[in-house]
């Protein structure tokens, strides 16, 4: 087992478990450059003053009794904290992140697109309260790193984190997490999902998907549309546009080699698509990234 403490200060202490798990207590920054390329799922509750950030293409306020979740912590950036401001923050492998998902009834794929549209929600004072004390707990096992259940101890926590987690966010989504649907349609949307984020680059057609899934495309964009609105397609693009977008704000790769890293047949195809779906050329959607948030 691999661990470490590190003490960035006084006051903020950062844990890591197993390279799938960090816990950071009394959070206060995020450092960006850090996160960039990276898929964790990242949450993270205040217990009180403010802060604001900056998710994909919006700007949030983060406040007491706010938790944020990111499932792809790579999208944000410009963490603003007052002087005030505290919070606890969990950080979790997306191997891990599925597996605790599926725990609490196989819904995952319905969180995440929840939690791409909402990615403040605020909880209450009780809510918030519960999930520190399991946070704390959590780095104070962590901390003192001993016992012959260690991994045992950390494993059924983190459990039990989730399941509270998940509580609260279903107490306060709308509609419900848990609302039911055919579980072979929640199980095929499931590995969908889990293929679209695993895979890099991204295949861009529903074929590619249908096949590895030994499903018709046709079955698997039914799926799409009776459990989110959405089709197959249309969550395809979603994910390759925001691969397109995390890249084209690192001014150190090229177009080019944007392009043909996600496999663009040539550079043409990769401007009339990045056109088609975000309205302007690669190059002025990177100028305009770049003046609008000042890369």
């Amino acid at each position: 087992m691999t661990r470490n403490s590190i003490y960035g200060n006084n006051e903020e202490k950062i844990f890591r478990y197993e390279d799938e798990v960090t816990l950071i207590e009394n959070f206060k920054k995020i450092d960006v450059s850090y996160w960039e390329g990276k898929d964790c799922f990242f949450i993270l509750f205040c217990t009180d003053g403010s802060a604001s950030i900056h998710i994909g293409n919006a700007n949030y306020a983060f406040s007491r009794n706010s938790i944020l979740v990111c499932a792809q912590s790579a999208l944000i950036k410009d963490f603003v904290a007052e002087k005030d401001f505290q919070s606890q923050c969990i950080v979790l492998s997306p191997k891990y992140n599925d597996r605790l998902f599926l725990l609490c009834g196989g819904n995952s794929w319905k969180a995440r697109l929840e939690f791409e549209k909402h990615p403040i929600t605020t909880l209450s004072e009780k809510e918030i309260l519960m999930l520190n004390q399991y946070h704390r707990l959590l780095c104070d096992i962590l901390d003192k790193n001993d016992g012959k259940f260690l991994k045992e101890e950390v494993n059924s926590l983190l459990e039990a984190f989730f399941y509270q987690f998940h509580n609260a966010m279903n107490r306060n989504f709308r509609p419900k997490l848990d609302s039911s649907t055919s579980s072979s349609a929640n199980y095929q949307m499931e590995r969908f999902l889990s293929l679209l984020s695993s895979s890099h680059p991204k295949a861009r057609s529903v074929n590619s998907y249908a096949e590895k899934m030994n499903i018709s495309p046709k079955y698997l964009s039914s799926v799409c549309k009776s459990l989110t609105g959405h089709t197959a397609m249309d969550i395809i693009n979603q994910f390759v546009l925001r691969d397109i977008e995390r890249l084209l704000r690192n001014p150190q790769i090229s177009i080019k080699e944007i392009a043909f890293g996600l496999e663009f047949p040539n550079l043409s195809f990769f401007g009339k698509y990045v056109k088609q779906h975000f309205g302007m050329s690669p190059k002025s959607y990177r100028e305009n990234l770049i003046l609008r948030n000042g890369i």
